[in-house]
């Protein structure tokens, strides 16, 4: 099997490296000895399950589903709507402020996620412009 035509696992497989690399420097820095499991609240237990459930697996299952169904520029737009659903979600069940400071904050992310993603789809474009299509002679050897 290709790890191409298994992006699941690929992505397990970072996310299991990246997170092996944390412990170890985390070991590494001492951080056990200030760890006690009997301080840890339930809401944090329960924060950190949601994180990975929702966080992880149903939003990468979520943004592959996304990539392969999906014109690239619509994909990304995930990145704008993150923030915003962080937000709602935070003042909907935990009832955090919304602050103008929060909601600036929103909008400096929500900016430079366009931006980037405005530069990538005008190199692309560019990239696109700059490759030679198929000549007719290639076509004809297609059909």
């Amino acid at each position: 099997m290709k790890l191409k035509e298994a992006p699941l696992l690929v992505i397990g497989m970072e996310m299991l490296a990246g997170g092996l690399i944390l412990l170890a420097a985390g070991t590494l820095a001492g951080e056990w000895s200030a760890f006690d499991l009997g301080r840890v609240s339930q809401r944090s237990a329960l924060a950190f399950v949601y994180l990975v459930l929702v966080g992880a697996m149903v939003g990468f299952t979520a943004y592959l589903w996304l990539i392969k169904n999906v014109p690239p520029a619509l994909a990304t737009t995930y990145a704008f709507v993150n923030p915003v659903v962080a937000i709602y979600v935070g003042w909907l069940v935990l009832a955090e402020p919304v602050t103008p400071r929060t909601l600036l904050a929103a909008a400096v992310i929500i900016a430079g996620v366009a931006l980037i993603t405005q530069a990538r789809s005008r190199r692309s474009r560019e990239l696109e412009a700059t490759q030679p299509g198929p000549s007719p002679g290639d076509r004809e050897v297609a059909r």
